[in-house]
């Protein structure tokens, strides 16, 4: 992904649409997606994974494809409530165990992702926007 800014609106991280993933497209930018946290992203093959909170947590791993267009290839969910912890992983809307998932998410979207510490972006700082703006190539 030559062209990809990620963002965060400012607010706690309990907030709807803490952070956002952005492409810059024939010459508009275009929103892909967002949630409580960016965890990680692939850019050598266009993937982002997003996260939330809520009982558990949930990633959800997104395509982006040449076009700007996103398409959700997986998700991982784990319930952590008073009941045994529940855990479902789902690639391509089927659901698949844990090894598979994480072999399809090598196969898919490859080994190194870069992943994306809260402390990076969560403040609108100087040094922040300076490391946002080296994410951006017009």
């Amino acid at each position: 992904m030559p062209e990809l800014v990620l963002s965060n609106i400012g607010q706690p991280s309990h907030y709807e649409g803490y952070e956002a993933v952005y492409c810059y497209r024939d010459k508009e930018i275009r929103e892909l997606t967002r949630n409580d946290k960016i965890k990680c992203y692939y850019p050598k093959t266009g993937y982002v994974v997003t996260q939330y909170f809520g009982m558990g947590y949930h990633s959800f791993y997104y395509k982006i494809s040449e076009d700007g267009t996103v398409s959700q290839m997986g998700s991982e969910d784990i319930q952590v409530t008073d009941a045994p912890k529940d855990a479902y992983w789902y690639w391509d809307k089927q659901e698949v165990t844990e090894s598979q998932f994480y072999q399809l998410v090598e196969k898919s979207a490859g080994k190194d992702p870069v992943e994306i510490e809260e402390s990076d972006f969560s403040a609108n700082t100087e040094a922040n926007r300076k490391n946002m703006a080296k994410l951006i190539k017009f």
